[in-house]
């Protein structure tokens, strides 16, 4: 048991370096806070498969997979901001302010344009503000800001 001490430590040193480099690292350097947390975790992971800890890893692997489910949702983007195609794509991550109460749907204004949005299942009150997430044909989908 105690070989597994070190590849578990380790990689609780990359997960915690993922999620406060989330919280508490600007936006444009968290790109290499992300890849070195992958790094020293993938790294992990390995010396505990090596070591005859292949089921450890795996629910370590799930927590690391759920968290960044929780994080990104599956829109899963890690190389940068890229506008989608399509005629609301140009609204992706700008942000804006809801027109009206968002539950789920409703309609927001981003950089003069009212544009039809809904939420991922959260409320949204009149006058917040908002950040498109994503964009459809017809149909944005953003987040509240805090």
């Amino acid at each position: 048991m105690e070989e597994g001490i070190f590849p578990c430590t380790l990689f609780f040193c990359g997960y915690l370096t993922f999620i406060f480099g989330r919280w508490f690292v600007a936006e444009n350097r968290r790109k290499g806070i992300y890849t070195a947390a992958l790094i020293v975790s993938v790294i992990a992971l390995g010396l505990l498969i090596s070591r005859g800890y292949s089921s450890t890893a795996s629910l370590l692997f799930c927590l690391f997979a759920l968290t960044l489910i929780i994080t990104y949702g599956f829109d899963i983007n890690l190389g940068g901001k890229k506008t989608p195609p399509g005629p609301l794509g140009k609204y992706v991550y700008k942000e804006g302010i809801s027109q009206t109460p968002l539950d789920p749907k409703g309609q927001v204004d981003v950089e003069g344009t009212t544009l039809n949005a809904m939420t991922e299942g959260f409320f949204v009150n009149k006058g917040e503000a908002i950040r498109v997430i994503r964009a459809s044909d017809k149909v944005v989908v953003v987040e509240k800001l805090s």
